[in-house]
C-alpha cells in the first residue's frame, strides 16, 4: 500500500552495502600467503635455471625446461 500511496517501487527498499577488507586482513594475506608464494617460486625458478645451466646435451636441456615449466605453474594446475 505505501508503494502506491508514494509511488515507489521494489529497488527502492533495496538498500546495497559495500565493505572493503580490514587493513589487518590485507597485510596478513601479505605475510602469510603471497609474499611466501613469492619466495617459493623464485628460489625454485633460480635453482631450476641454475640447474638447466649445468646440463650438456640439447635433448637433457629441453626435458629440464618441460620439467622446470610443470614445477612453476604446479599450483595454478591445482587450483584449476
Amino acid at each position: 500500500r505505501i508503494k502506491t500511496v508514494f509511488g515507489y517501487q521494489e529497488l527502492d527498499f533495496v538498500k546495497f552495502k559495500l565493505a572493503g577488507m580490514p587493513l589487518t586482513w590485507k597485510i596478513s594475506n601479505w605475510v602469510c600467503i603471497i609474499v611466501p608464494k613469492l619466495l617459493i617460486w623464485w628460489m625454485t625458478a633460480r635453482v631450476g635455471v641454475e640447474f638447466l645451466m649445468q646440463l650438456a646435451g640439447i635433448d637433457d636441456t629441453i626435458i629440464g625446461v618441460t620439467a622446470l615449466t610443470f614445477i612453476l605453474n604446479l599450483d595454478e594446475l591445482v587450483f584449476q
